[in-house]
C-alpha cells in the first residue's frame, strides 16, 4: 500500500474512505464517525470542520482535473503515458485558476 511508502514526518489529511489507514502511518488524520445511534461531541464535530475544511482544496483540484472528462474515464492509451496525462490535465486547472 502507498501509506506504507510515505514517511512518518508527512501527515496524512484523508476522509473516513480510509478507516484502518491509521495502522499503517501513525501520522494521519482522519475525520470522526458518528457512532451507530450516537451523536459526535461538539469538539470532534469541530475537528471534522476542521479536517475537512483543509481538505475542501484537494477535491476541489479533484474535480477540476476531472472536468476534462479523460481523467474520470478509463485510460486506454499506451503504457507509461497515463502519468504524462495526468500531469498536463493537473497543469491545465492550475492555469485554469490562475487566469480566472
Amino acid at each position: 500500500m502507498i501509506a506504507s511508502r510515505i514517511p512518518e514526518e508527512v501527515s496524512l489529511l484523508v476522509d473516513t474512505g480510509f478507516q484502518g489507514i491509521q495502522k499503517i502511518h501513525q501520522n494521519t488524520f482522519i475525520p470522526k464517525k458518528k457512532p451507530k445511534g450516537g451523536f459526535l461531541t461538539e469538539t470532534e464535530k469541530e475537528w471534522n470542520g476542521l479536517v475537512s475544511s483543509t481538505r475542501i482544496v484537494v477535491e476541489h483540484a479533484i474535480g477540476g482535473m476531472k472536468r476534462f472528462g479523460a481523467t474520470s474515464n478509463i485510460f486506454r492509451n499506451k503504457k507509461g503515458i497515463d502519468d504524462t496525462f495526468m500531469n498536463v490535465c493537473a497543469g491545465l486547472w492550475n492555469l485554469e485558476l490562475e487566469t480566472s
